[in-house]
């Protein structure tokens, strides 16, 4: 994740107008909804629609055709219509629906609340995602109106808990620039030290010379970010899947890579040697791109800026496709204040629980304190900081006790798009209220960039290559693989662990060695 310049204040940890309702999978809880989706469908001449949802639980319109009982979905329903008419819900979108009915997100009213609610409980099981996220729909509350309404309203229903909606963020701020070689990229580090200066510093270009070195070719590794830009010539011959929207989805999010964040991120892991700047990835892996950004802003008061963020739909769905995927490496190069929601910790923890290794980005936010940042902070995910070519902290990056390692984050090159975009746009306040104004801008084709994102994605690549030699390794263990082969920066002498370092920079020689 990357912040430049002050932070005045914390981001807020919660989307104002989302909420996360789950319902129970008790067969006569599910049978009442499915019953009152295919009644309302069936109502509204949707006839088609009705005998899909029949089609796809035929068990429970059976049960549902002796009488819903006294603990049904009745109450819940009542309050969700209720809440709809007054105007204070717009929107219900299941999280996961079923990929044989053609829906997106469900306007709100009584026949799109129960046929939401109904679509969520019936997802269909896949190899290692069955059953996840079962039953939990988001909820999107009118703007102006707060979350804690709809909250408050359902908190004491049978059947039903709620919860807040976590945010992800990922801020990014134009730096200047300078000329490299016959590139133009930002310049933060002095170009003497070279483009792939954190290649040298990690061991990894030692590492790749070593005679059992093996490529990790066919060990998966999903970068989940804004994107990638899927023709950028150091990219495309990497890159073997691009997941950029979702099915029954109601967001705006096209193939592009507006903010160039995915792209930079991509690069440093798996990206081809550029013989005219000398950047370069980690390594050849089978690389997999996820976008979990939608491709429109916010604006942050706290920044002073609009922004994007991660779209909490597109995250979830994510994660659940990284599972059925088989994902062996996730790179998660975003963070926010609040903890997870029990949908996103079931979801890591299921990738964990089936092998996959996790690494994400410590968070920016030192002059605030180090607060942890979610989901580096989340048990068994290796979380990474940054440092510096003199191997000391940077300026921005978080610590703490749950702090794995650490690795290079200042000035590190990579590939941006080849088309142009911007991280953002800074408010328009000539009618009363921000609204887009001037573009910030972003580096096309290369750029250098400083952050605790830069970071994680070095060490995700590293694990991959750990894997290629160890393919049985447990996430536990390429845990341990990474902080036990660690090299102690001058600042820990004495010290086996350090809250700004972990147990180390990252050695890639010493790793596979």
């Amino acid at each position: 994740m990357r912040t430049f310049g002050p932070a005045p204040e914390p981001l807020p940890e919660y989307h104002d107008n989302l909420v996360l309702a789950s319902i129970t999978t008790a067969p006569e809880f599910r049978a009442g909804l499915v019953n009152a989706a295919v009644a309302a469908a069936t109502l509204a001449g949707l006839g088609e629609f009705a005998a899909s949802l029949t089609a796809l639980a035929p068990g429970l319109v059976a049960l549902a055709a002796h009488g819903l009982p006294p603990a049904g979905p009745s109450g819940a329903l009542a309050t969700l219509n209720r809440l709809a008419e007054a105007g204070d819900i717009v929107e219900v979108t299941p999280v996961v629906a079923p990929q044989r009915v053609a829906a997106a997100a469900f306007g709100a009213g009584p026949q799109g609340i129960s046929t939401a609610l109904a679509m969520s409980l019936l997802a269909e099981p896949k190899a290692k995602s069955a059953g996840l996220l079962t039953g939990t729909s988001m909820i999107r509350v009118r703007n102006g109106q707060s979350r804690e309404t709809v909250i408050r309203a359902l908190a004491a229903e049978f059947g039903v808990t709620v919860a807040p909606v976590p945010r992800r963020y990922l801020l990014a701020k134009k730096a200047a620039r300078a000329r490299v070689g016959a590139r133009m990229a930002p310049a933060a580090v002095p170009p003497a030290l070279g483009a792939a200066w954190h290649l040298q510093k990690t061991g990894t270009t030692a590492a790749r010379a070593a005679a059992k070195f093996i490529e990790p070719r066919q060990v998966k590794v999903a970068v989940l970010d804004t994107g990638i830009d899927e023709t950028h010539p150091l990219l495309k011959s990497r890159l073997a899947r691009y997941l950029h929207t979702y099915s029954n989805l109601n967001v705006v999010s096209g193939t592009a890579d507006i903010v160039g964040h995915g792209t930079h991120v991509a690069g440093t892991v798996a990206a081809m040697l550029d013989g005219l700047t000398g950047v370069c990835g980690m390594c050849d892996c089978k690389l997999t791109a996820m976008k979990i950004f939608d491709d429109t802003t916010e604006y942050i008061s706290q920044r002073g800026y609009f922004a994007y963020t991660v779209e909490p739909t597109m995250y979830l769905r994510a994660f659940l496709e990284c599972a059925d995927a088989g994902i062996q490496v996730v790179n998660l190069s975003i963070g926010g204040p609040a903890p997870p929601s029990a949908q996103e910790a079931q979801a890591i923890n299921n990738l964990i629980g089936n092998g996959c290794v996790i690494v994400a980005a410590m968070g920016n936010e030192r002059e605030l304190g180090s607060r942890p940042s979610y989901p580096a902070a989340h048990p068994g995910i290796i979380a990474v900081g940054a440092t510096d070519p003199g191997d000391r902290v940077t300026r921005f990056s978080n610590g703490g006790h749950h702090i794995s390692l650490c690795a290079p984050g200042k000035g590190i090159w990579s590939t941006m798009p080849t088309y142009s975009g911007q991280h953002g746009f800074y408010p328009d306040m000539s009618s009363g209220s921000p609204k887009e104004g001037r573009a910030i801008m972003r580096d096309t084709e290369f750029g250098q960039e400083d952050g605790t994102s830069m970071a994680s994605p070095q060490v995700a690549a590293a694990a991959a290559m750990y894997l290629a030699l160890q393919p049985a390794a447990r996430p536990v263990d390429v845990r341990t693989a990474l902080t036990d082969s660690a090299e102690k920066v001058p600042a820990m002498v004495g010290k086996s662990f350090h809250e700004d370092y972990g147990y180390g920079r990252l050695d890639v020689a010493a790793l596979l060695a």
